[in-house]
């Protein structure tokens, strides 16, 4: 892996370390998933990880595209044809991060070189009751496009996330299903 790429790779892990910090009677439930566009033996092409609070409870990577859960008790919770499901899934996801790495390439005028796209998700129950959720798409460790959960809509951060914004916030489905999923399943 290049010196650059682990330097991301870092970056990200300690990201993710940081947003897993919940407080004393709180609970969260997050997504991490990213893709390399130079896959290499230490860095998969994609992987996709979940966790509650600060445990990872689940795990998928390109290299063997099968879900599996990380803790004995995540085994039991789910029906068996849970794993082989979501296993589909993200390998359509798998292919999805492929394609739109190519597209944010050629949005940023890039032909060559080591570039990462992560996409987070999650929502969190605070010990007060309320509830909190995050999407958040970046691009080579910067913001590309987040969803603003109190506005609904989706928020570009660079310029080259502006025709994805307004594509994403003309298309209801895409908008309603990311506040369902946050106001609602995430927290179920």
């Amino acid at each position: 892996m290049a010196p650059d790429s682990q330097l991301r790779f870092l970056l990200l892990l300690v990201g993710t370390v940081a947003v897993l910090r919940t407080s004393a009677g709180s609970h969260s439930y997050r997504h991490f998933y990213m893709a390399v566009s130079d896959p290499s033996m230490a860095m998969p092409e994609f992987t996709a990880v979940g966790y509650v609070d600060d445990q990872q409870v689940l795990h998928y990577d390109s290299e063997t595209q099968r879900q599996e859960p990380r803790r004995d008790w995540v085994q039991g919770a789910v029906n068996p044809d849970f794993w082989d499901r979501e296993s589909r899934t993200l390998r359509r996801w798998q292919d999805g991060f492929k394609r739109n790495l190519l597209t944010l390439q050629y949005r940023y005028n890039q032909t060559g070189g080591s570039h990462t796209l992560q996409f987070t998700y999650g929502c969190e129950l605070r010990a007060d009751g309320s509830t909190g959720g995050h999407m958040q798409l970046g691009y080579d460790g910067a913001d590309f496009i987040s969803y603003d959960l109190a506005t609904r809509t989706w928020v570009a951060a660079p310029a080259q996330a502006q025709r994805t914004q307004r594509r994403w916030n003309m298309d209801t489905a895409i908008v309603q299903t990311a506040s369902a999923y946050l106001e609602e399943t995430c927290i179920a």
